[in-house]
């Protein structure tokens, strides 16, 4: 039986994933009035020109609400539960990019939508435990960067298939964000071993952040994470200039859920009381994201094959 705080846990990370999926749906349609085109060869002048755009701010705005209840979530219930139970946020994200931004999908991409949709259902009845492995062990932290290290390699041939494929664009997107939450339970997990309750101790942990080592450390990794989500959040600006949003973000999302789940329970230690849920709602993830992305890149193909009849 599930207990109360898991139950809360799972009700604050849906909150969090309705409020990132309106990001992206206020952001597109910020995005779609600006002639400037976001990209990293020109990011001063990009961010200048996004957060002097009224409804890209306020986009910005519900993003930063959605953190509260995403770090409330955190805490309680874990990495592996919090990535996959926000993709019930998509349904917002849908219904918002075709009434808003005029986006149709095909019958294939709304059944894949409708995987990812019930994905956090299934890792609900798989009532995963918090993180179990100590963070502020020097065994665990050497594994914890390689996995950093790995990430951060997939990262870069996301970014040069990107140049041929925008679809590569979400891999980017999703593991920048895959690294922010891995960062984000890295802190929650170095608090919480160091016998710190991150609500009922955050005074406390205030006046210790120059003081207690592991407070420190904890602190390096929200400076890492504050990175991280960064770099997530502009690469999206760029992703949703190419692609519409409710096909980014979805695909993002479920990348980002995936390796989420990867490092929740080969990092932290998050035992699964229930394989058989657990491997079910993962595996529609996977599937979800190859129709979705075989949509994309046919839809793609189709519109540059356009584009070079008109030019001939």
């Amino acid at each position: 039986m599930a207990s109360v705080e898991y139950i809360f846990g799972i009700l604050f990370a849906v909150l969090a994933g309705i409020c990132f999926n309106l990001v992206p749906v206020i952001h597109k349609e910020a995005l779609s009035n600006m002639k400037h085109e976001v990209s990293f060869s020109n990011m001063k002048y990009s961010l200048r020109t996004m957060f002097t755009d009224r409804k890209w701010v306020i986009g910005l705005i519900v993003g930063l609400i959605g953190v509260i209840p995403f770090i409330i979530a955190m805490s309680w219930v874990g990495i592996s539960v919090v990535q996959p139970v926000m993709n019930i946020g998509m349904i917002v994200l849908v219904i918002f990019g075709e009434k808003k931004l005029g986006e149709k999908l095909n019958i294939w991409a709304k059944i894949s939508i409708g995987f990812m949709i019930a994905m956090p259902f299934f890792i609900w009845l798989a009532d995963l435990s918090n993180a179990q492995s100590n963070i502020t062990e020097i065994s665990t932290r050497i594994k914890f960067f390689i996995i950093t290290g790995i990430i951060l390699i997939l990262i870069l041939g996301c970014i040069i298939l990107a140049k041929k494929y925008p679809i590569f664009l979400t891999g980017v997107i999703g593991l920048f964000y895959a690294l922010g939450a891995y960062y984000m339970q890295a802190y929650m997990s170095m608090i919480a071993f160091s016998g710190y309750n991150f609500i009922q101790d955050l005074d406390l942990i205030i006046k210790r952040a120059f003081t207690d080592p592991n407070i420190i450390m904890a602190n390096l990794f929200f400076v890492a994470l504050l990175i991280f989500n960064g770099l997530a959040a502009y690469s999206l600006q760029i992703g949703l200039q190419k692609m519409p949003a409710s096909k980014c973000n979805p695909i993002q999302q479920t990348i980002n859920n995936v390796v989420s789940i990867i490092t929740g329970i080969f990092i932290f230690e998050q035992a699964i009381n229930n394989v058989f849920y657990y491997s079910f709602g993962v595996a529609l993830g996977l599937i979800s994201i190859f129709i979705l992305g075989s949509y994309q890149i046919s839809q793609t193909s189709h519109l540059k094959t356009l584009e070079d009849e008109k030019s001939e």
